[in-house]
């Protein structure tokens, strides 16, 4: 079942360890990310499904990376101290995969452990306080919006199938001007 979702940005300049001084010129930002994090906390959530721009995008399938455990760090923004693991939740990928086939969806697991920053800059915010919870990292594909929509109405309705808590976070390049300087 679904229990919370959201949109979140994901600039490596949220990390503390890469933001360091630069971080005040984002607060709200933050400050919106902690409070994403501590509602989420309070309804305990047994997946989080996040679906991130900078994953691994095939052009004519979406895709789900499968793995026991993910992998992350943030050492290509300079940050050599961060580093995540996060439990899958395997029955679940696979009911996705399972689900969408009967429907004639176009899906690929992708066997990838290595987290990307739009998934781990949410994620750093939102498992803060959750070292249990599973994840499911999707990425959408280059197919078009009637494709995207039907694949949405099925994943919504996969969630609601299951008596899982899950969360369904979008990751997204909301802004590319945090500052009066970026691009």
């Amino acid at each position: 079942m679904l229990i919370f979702s959201a949109i979140t940005p994901h600039p490596p300049i949220l990390i503390p360890n890469i933001g360091k001084d630069n971080l005040n010129q984002i607060l709200k930002t933050k400050q919106a990310m902690e409070q994403l994090g501590e509602e989420l906390y309070a309804l305990q959530p047994d997946i989080i499904i996040v679906i991130s721009p900078h994953g691994l995008v095939h052009p004519y399938f979406f895709t789900v990376q499968m793995s026991k455990k993910y992998y992350g760090d943030f050492q290509t923004f300079g940050d050599l101290d961060d580093k995540f693991e996060f439990d899958s939740d395997i029955i679940f990928i696979n009911k996705i995969k399972v689900r969408a086939e009967l429907k004639n969806l176009p899906i690929k697991l992708i066997n990838e452990p290595s987290l990307d920053h739009g998934t781990l800059v949410p994620l750093y915010y939102l498992t803060k306080n959750l070292p249990k919870v599973k994840i499911v990292p999707l990425a959408y594909s280059f197919l078009d919006y009637p494709d995207h929509f039907a694949f949405g109405k099925y994943l919504k309705k996969t969630i609601g199938r299951s008596n899982k808590r899950i969360a369904l976070i979008a990751s997204g390049d909301l802004s590319h001007s945090l500052t009066t300087d970026a691009p």
